[in-house]
């Protein structure tokens, strides 16, 4: 152990000039934005798109083209991969991917509600019949800022932290792997004629920043799970401070970069000749700097998982730290890099993670947890709320579905899955 802390301090801590470079980084991004991305790159995707609206191979695969670049980034598929990382992994892992996945939406939101760039289909030389018509603003596009975040944060978790870290070539495969899904969610934006291709350049840039700001300033390794432990041991008071300074961040910038009349009459003018409703008349969640607010507030989910964690660990293992350890984190940890689990109780060689059970078991939490999150999700697009009250639209119809999918997703689909004797008990018959 001696030896090992000897190595420890040897590492040298670069946190502070990371810290530098991702600020240069984002900075030296911004500048890019305005002197180069958009100057040069706009016009030339107005021109591909102008002249493409002539092809109709590419008007025939229009409607595809839409609908891929709303499943990229959906809500849909979010909560699938959230199950799969439930059912087959850790809890640790579960909770970085989607706080990366909520910073990307915050950050999206302040860049969309500072820049103020429209979509590329509101330029009169495109001129394409819109049939999913939405007029949030585009700079960074969505779908490629949050597929950079989510894929390279997939690779982190599995490829060079997990068990495919073993693997010679998975650095580079899954490296290639993740530069090929980008480029065909950013070909999908401009193709769907959504973003052009500088929303789209500066979306992956903007993703990948945020990508480094987590793994390599924060140094999160999500083999270590005693990282989440300490975190969530925290006092509520520090979660509360932590979950909600965004939201106020994001509320002024809202105020102070209200979009003005003039623009929202602009913009409603565009869309008139593009066949698409007026401003006023589209859904209050896909409108211009509403929609940046309410997409920028899904990090008040962030709360919801965290009083679930805390719930976990004060009612089912109160005060037994290397309990809770067991129960969510495999009782293979030989490695010298992580800590030891010193318990009360004798595990011997026994698989302690509460998810290692026969495939069988598993697949069977997988679609419970498929019909739960799902059906949540379903109840609540049924009987949307209709308000124009931006405040009561975000607790109705956004903040409370996704809370009750991440409650039961950190909290209640494991007592669930006790109760059906679903999940490996070990940890808790030993513990008593």
């Amino acid at each position: 152990m001696k030896t090992l802390k000897r190595n420890q301090e040897s590492i040298p801590d670069n946190r502070k000039f990371n810290m530098i470079v991702i600020l240069i980084y984002f900075t030296f991004l911004f500048i890019l934005e305005f002197t180069v991305f958009r100057p040069f790159l706009k016009p030339a995707s107005i021109n591909f798109l102008t002249n493409a609206k002539t092809n109709l191979f590419f008007l025939a695969m229009n409607d595809i083209f839409i609908t891929l670049s709303y499943l990229l980034c959906s809500k849909w598929i979010f909560i699938f991969i959230c199950m799969l990382i439930l059912n087959f992994s850790t809890v640790y892992k579960l909770f970085i991917f989607t706080q990366n996945i909520f910073i990307g939406c915050f950050v999206i939101s302040l860049f969309q509600l500072i820049i103020k760039d429209e979509l590329v289909y509101y330029n009169e030389s495109v001129l394409f019949p819109i049939k999913t018509c939405v007029t949030f603003f585009g700079t960074p596009s969505i779908s490629a800022t949050l597929s950079t975040i989510g894929v390279f944060t997939l690779r982190h978790l599995f490829f060079l932290e997990g068990f495919l870290s073993k693997w010679r070539r998975a650095y580079l495969v899954s490296f290639i792997i993740c530069i090929l899904y980008i480029v065909f969610a950013g070909l999908i934006g401009l193709f769907s004629i959504v973003n052009s291709l500088d929303q789209i350049i500066f979306g992956i840039f903007l993703g990948f920043g945020i990508y480094f700001f987590v793994f390599y300033i924060f140094k999160i390794q999500a083999e270590k799970g005693r990282q989440l432990l300490t975190f969530i041991k925290k006092n509520f008071l520090l979660h509360f401070i932590l979950t909600f300074f965004p939201l106020v961040l994001l509320t002024m910038t809202y105020i102070v970069f209200r979009t003005s009349d003039k623009l929202l009459a602009e913009l409603g003018e565009k869309l008139s000749k593009c066949k698409c409703p007026a401003t006023a008349e589209s859904p209050l969640y896909f409108r211009e700097a509403k929609f940046s607010l309410i997409f920028g507030s899904f990090i008040l989910i962030n709360y919801v998982i965290i009083f679930s964690l805390k719930l976990e660990y004060s009612t089912v293992f109160p005060r037994k730290d290397n309990d809770w350890m067991h129960y969510n984190f495999n009782n293979d940890m030989k490695s010298i890099l992580e800590e030891s689990f010193c318990s009360d109780i004798s595990i011997g060689e026994k698989e302690t993670r509460w998810n290692k059970t026969g495939i069988l078991f598993s697949l069977i939490r997988l679609a419970i947890t498929f019909l739960v999150c799902f059906g949540i999700l379903l109840l609540f697009e049924f009987y949307e709320l209709e308000t124009e009250n931006v405040t009561f639209y975000l607790l109705c119809n956004s903040f409370s579905p996704l809370a009750l999918v991440f409650f039961f997703l950190f909290y209640f689909s494991k007592v669930l899955f006790r109760i059906l004797h679903l999940s490996n008990e070990c940890v808790i018959i030993l513990s008593g």
